[in-house]
């Protein structure tokens, strides 16, 4: 009767004859798609590209409504949801436009079907969202007296109705009922089969009944191709399904009928195919797509995915490390007279030695023959990355409406991909807009959140500051946020220079939140941020506390070296020594700068004090194990400066002993010749001096002052060596030393 019914009808019978296609195919084993051609002489059955594509022309007898209007598929759209650049979309009005169809009656009830096509054009140009009515063509309702058939049609009480309709007839044979009625009756049957197959579960018998009567097809009752596209659904054919959303949109033009199937759309269809379905919105009058809102939800779920996948690898917590400041060190001078002009310096810091050293990439050679130098490569597309199009989409709207929430979410996408500058602009816009709301009222996107990516940003950006004072500000009301504000000053902190210092009331306010927190990484920070500035006395408090919020199992080597070097600076060496000496164990940079500290203590202290047995024990112990030629000077000069002079060389002689080149240097050899020769072991110490004659002249003098007191004090019984008289004779002459004539002159003079 109608011709949209009759589309819909062979729509539906070439849909349920794929969908039993594909349930024989399976059966055989085939895949569906894998049919047989249609023989020689065979019909081709009406496919729905058909009907998109090449709507066949109603007679006049059925263009009782419009023809399904020829809806090209888009093509390769660069975004989602793009109309064919061939065309513009339809306009798309308020579904609540008050149409007249008064016209368009009359000429229907005058059979007038030119006039009535022409009409229709007419009212679909100013409404294109309106749908000619299905009941065109069929008259008016019966009179008053059909009224109580009407009024348990609408009380769905069919069976009494027609028993009603057959008494009636009976009773007067030439009296029908109006086609009005009949039709409503009929359709009305066949959607409540149709609806009671749907409550049943039975797929095939929804479209069945769509089939058998496709009247009730129709876009007035939307409902009925909603059930027809899920059964389809349920019976696993998501092509069909598919076909009949794309059927739906390309003819149906109610506003809100429209949305609800795009959103019905969402749980049956891939991305790829809701672009499909997206591209068959119309333009409103604003401009805007019909489909906006469903492409923004899409992207919406992509964009979340993206961002999600992109972060799935967390960046490392902040760490604080040391920085390369060294403590300045006083090393207390020596007489020529008691020894060495300068005490011996330590080695490097554990400090230094805990940091990590990276290696210079090595060279290549280059190679004679030049080489064909290939062109780069392309960088392979992220498989996460969203086409620009569509993000410019997402920020157009979310900007237009000002969605904070999708402003924020494209904040992380970009944050995800280190865009951090576009990223602070769009955490920045979302907090300036309105909280943007679920359907339920709740929040999509806290605002807190959304301060924290922000704050994220600016950090990224080097912009600590900034990002300092919008972490103070929302700390208060988030504690993930205070979290932040810790560590941004403490990064902060961290890579400041030594030669730029923070406010003090800027300070204040960091010391306060950390003592509040008690956040090991954030009073690490302050504690290097003193070190470096050489303040150790603001430093060791920081440090002590680090390590105590940590806990045994969470301290750290480099906050104990910088604890240990602070005490050091501070020039408290003996709370330098017992935390070094409590973390040798652990470490051997921290065993270095035991043997260290304990050296310079050694050095520093002056007699006649002197450090307990069981200090000097115990820090003899821990240098033999590591043949530490730092640890036997400090100790050789600690003896040497309480002339204890047997052990001052046989600490001197380890020394050198231990020392790269089993050498040492002039310092360690004046020591050693010096305290031998306290020790009145004269010829031992006349041969280290003369083994250091030719580098250095006061080894040389030393040599003739040594060799001159020995035999000047020689006993008269003792003879000295004529080779060692020969050798220093020749020094004396060389050197025309008188004090050295002298000496060998009293020795003959006392054996004469």
């Amino acid at each position: 009767m109608l011709v949209r019914a009759s589309l819909i009808s062979a729509f539906l019978l070439t849909l349920l004859a794929d969908a039993g296609a594909a349930e024989t195919a399976s059966k055989a084993g085939l895949d569906h798609g894998q049919a047989r051609l249609p023989e020689t002489g065979e019909a081709k059955p009406v496919s729905a590209e058909d009907l998109f594509g090449k709507p066949r022309t109603a007679t006049a007898a059925e263009s009782t409504t419009l023809p399904i209007p020829a809806q090209p598929l888009p093509g390769k759209a660069g975004a989602i949801g793009a109309p064919p650049a061939s065309e513009k979309p339809p306009l798309i009005r308020s579904s609540r436009q008050k149409v007249d169809e008064s016209g368009l009656r009359y000429f229907a009830s005058q059979n007038q079907q030119k006039r009535v096509d022409k009409e229709i054009q007419r009212l679909k140009a100013l409404y294109p969202n309106w749908s000619p009515p299905d009941d065109l063509f069929l008259g008016p309702p019966g009179g008053p007296d059909e009224q109580p058939f009407w009024d348990l049609f609408a009380a769905d009480k069919l069976e009494d109705l027609r028993a009603l309709i057959a008494d009636r007839m009976k009773a007067e044979p030439k009296w029908k009922p109006s086609p009005a009625l009949i039709y409503k009756i009929e359709r009305k049957e066949s959607r409540l089969k149709l609806v009671a197959a749907y409550e049943a579960k039975e797929w095939r018998k929804v479209v069945e009944a769509a089939v058998q009567d496709p009247k009730i097809m129709v876009c007035a009752d939307i409902d009925v191709p909603w059930r027809v596209g899920e059964a389809f659904a349920q019976m696993g054919q998501s092509a069909q399904t598919f076909e009949v959303y794309r059927f739906i949109l390309a003819n149906c033009r109610d506003r809100d009928d429209r949305m609800t199937s795009m959103k019905k759309a969402v749980g049956y269809f891939t991305p790829k195919q809701m672009d499909v379905l997206i591209a068959l919105g119309g333009r409103s009058e604003d401009g805007s797509l019909e489909f906006d809102e469903i492409r923004m939800d899409q992207l919406r779920a992509r964009i979340g995915a993206a961002a999600a996948a992109l972060s799935a690898t967390p960046a490392a917590a902040p760490v604080a490390e040391p920085a390369k400041t060294e403590p300045a060190k006083t090393e207390p001078a020596k007489s020529t007279a008691g020894g060495p002009s300068a005490a011996v310096k330590p080695e490097k810091k554990a400090v230094d030695a805990a940091k990590a050293q990276k290696a210079a990439p090595a060279k290549p050679e280059a190679t004679k023959a030049a080489a064909t130098k290939p062109a780069p490569a392309k960088p392979e597309a992220n498989p996460h990355d969203i086409a620009i199009l569509d993000l410019r989409f997402f920020d157009t709207y979310a900007r237009k409406h000002k969605l904070s929430a999708d402003a924020a979410l494209l904040g992380w996408y970009l944050s995800a991909r280190k865009d951090w500058a576009p990223a602070a602009d769009m955490f920045r816009s979302a907090l300036e807009w309105p909280v943007q709301k679920r359907p339920d009222g709740t929040a999509m996107e806290e605002p807190a959140k959304i301060a924290e990516g922000y704050i994220l940003a600016l950090k990224n950006l080097g912009k600590y500051e900034d990002a300092e004072t919008i972490a103070f500000e929302w700390g208060p009301q988030n504690e993930a946020i205070r979290a932040m504000f810790l560590d941004i000053l403490g990064e902060a902190l961290l890579k400041a220079p030594a030669d730029v210092t923070f406010t003090d009331e800027r300070l204040d306010r960091y010391k306060m939140q950390v003592g509040t927190a008690r956040s090991v990484f954030a009073a690490q920070a302050l504690g290097w941020y003193f070190f470096n500035r050489q303040q150790w006395a603001d430093a060791i408090p920081w440090f002590q506390s680090s390590l105590a919020w940590a806990g045994d199992a969470g301290q750290d080597e480099n906050t104990a070296a910088g604890l240990a070097v602070a005490y050091r600076g501070n020039a408290q060496f003996d709370d330098a020594e017992d935390i070094a000496y409590g973390w040798r164990q652990r470490s051997r940079a921290m065993r270095d700068l035991y043997v260290d500290i304990f050296a310079e203590s050694l050095v520093r202290q002056a007699a006649p004090v002197t450090f307990p047995a069981e200090r000097i024990t115990r820090y003899a112990a821990e240098i033999e194990t590591d043949s530490s030629a730092v640890g036997a000077q400090g100790l050789a000069w600690y003896h040497y400066d309480r002339k204890q002079w047997s052990d001052a060389a046989r600490w001197f002689q380890t020394a050198i002993t231990w020392s790269k080149d089993k050498r040492g240097d002039e310092k360690l050899a004046e020591g050693l010749a010096q305290s031998l020769r306290q020790d009145k072991q004269f010829l031992k110490a006349e041969d280290v001096a003369h083994d250091w004659h030719e580098k250095s002249q006061t080894m040389r003098t030393l040599f003739l002052e040594i060799t001159a007191e020995h035999l000047m004090t020689m006993p008269v019984g003792e003879v000295y060596p004529i080779q060692r008289l020969n050798r220093f004779a020749g020094h004396v002459t060389q050197l025309k030393s008188l004090a050295g004539s002298e000496a060998i002159a009293w020795y003959f003079y006392n054996r004469r």
